[in-house]
This record gives structure tokens, sequence and C-alpha cells, in this order.
């Protein structure tokens, strides 16, 4: 499965594809958006569906939203509540440096783990 599929729905999100309806038309599996126009469609699903491996600051924004960041963080980088300001710097550099899709994945194994 496409990992960023992967983490948008276990975040709580629909991922958004064409519904292979033999028609001219392209209708989208999640929402029902439609057009006749290919490029229209697929401006859709690259609006709809993020790239968390080409910007980590998305993850991080929907672990926030789903109200795990902290507790992602914490076990991440095996830290104590006391010691969780002391990495803000590292998780700084992390975002602005992680374009393989680490942070992402890293979020996807957590999220996965979590109910255990």
């Amino acid at each position: 499965m496409n990992k960023n599929r992967e983490l948008h729905e276990l975040l709580g999100h629909c991922w958004h594809e064409d519904s292979a309806d033999e028609s001219i038309v392209h209708k989208c599996r999640s929402c029902g958006f439609a057009t006749q126009y290919s490029q229209i469609f697929r401006n859709h699903c690259r609006t709809c569906n993020p790239d968390y491996a080409a910007d980590p600051r998305l993850v991080l924004r929907e672990m926030d939203r789903v109200e795990k960041l902290d507790e992602f963080i914490l076990q991440l980088f095996d830290l104590s509540t006391e010691s969780y300001i002391k990495t803000i710097q590292s998780i700084s550099r992390l975002i602005a440096l992680d374009t393989t899709g680490k942070l992402r994945d890293m979020a996807i194994e957590w999220l996965k783990g979590e109910g255990r």
C-alpha cells in the first residue's frame, strides 16, 4: 500500500482516487467529486492527498490534530517529560532536513502499535 495513503487513513482521512468508472467522467471514490477533465481530477487528488514524505511538517500537524503529537514525540525519542523541551531543536532540524519519508514511516509504525 502507498505509505502516504496508509498514514492518511490511519489519521482518519479518506484517500481520494478515481473510481475507475468506464465512463468519461472521473469520479472520486472518497468524496464523490466528479469532472470530465482528467487534469482537474488529478489536481483534486493532489490537493486532497498529501505527500507526507516531501513535507514532514504535515506529519506533525496531523499528529497534533489528532492530539497524539506529544505522546508520539516522547516515545519516538524515548524521552521523559522533562527532556521534551530540550528536543525541540532536534525535532526542528529533523523536520527541515527529512524529505525521505522517514518521519511519515515512523508515524505509521507508531500509530499501528499504539493499540498494543
